[in-house]
């Protein structure tokens, strides 16, 4: 008879009969896998889901907005509002404060709560004081890593044009 280890996982069977058991579930865990990725054609949760997050797509939705006019300058094609450090720059204003502004607006107007976008909008075009500025509120629909890598969108609808200031 073998001496127990101390760490031994069933602490009366020897080590022998321990690692034959955990080689039979790995084996058999593998078959699973094999089974299911064979007559179903695709991996199945918890079995061989080694693939799980390449099948997934990963669609983000969210808001920006295009200024395409501020004061007299004029912004053609529109200056994204990623594009637009510049403008905040010459505020003195981090355009972060501004991103929850942009998408409370959005989810109001998908929502069709006009009170709540009438007090974000208000908020958000507060940020330039009295210029006049126009800007497109648009949905856009990306994947992170396709938007990292080329800067595009999978979908921008627009939810209207805005004109501030005037």
């Amino acid at each position: 008879m073998h001496a127990q280890s101390a760490g031994a996982i069933f602490p009366r069977m020897t080590y022998e009969a321990q690692k034959r058991i955990i080689l039979i579930v790995l084996a058999l865990y593998f078959c699973i896998g094999l089974y299911d990725n064979y007559f179903y054609g695709n991996e199945r949760y918890p079995v061989f889901s080694w693939s799980l997050f390449s099948t997934i797509p990963n669609e983000k939705t969210t808001y920006t907005v295009a200024i395409s006019r501020l004061g007299v300058n004029t912004y053609t094609p529109a200056l994204r509002f990623d594009e637009s450090r510049q403008l905040f720059e010459l505020l003195g204003q981090s355009p972060t404060q501004y991103t929850p502004m942009i998408e409370n607006m959005g989810m109001a107007l998908d929502r069709g709560d006009t009170e709540r976008f009438t007090r974000e909008k208000k908020r958000f075009e507060h940020m330039f004081g009295n210029a006049a500025f126009t800007y497109d509120l648009l949905r856009v629909r990306y994947d992170p890593l396709e938007y990292w890598q080329h800067q595009s969108f999978i979908s921008t609808t627009s939810l209207g044009v805005f004109t501030s200031g005037l």
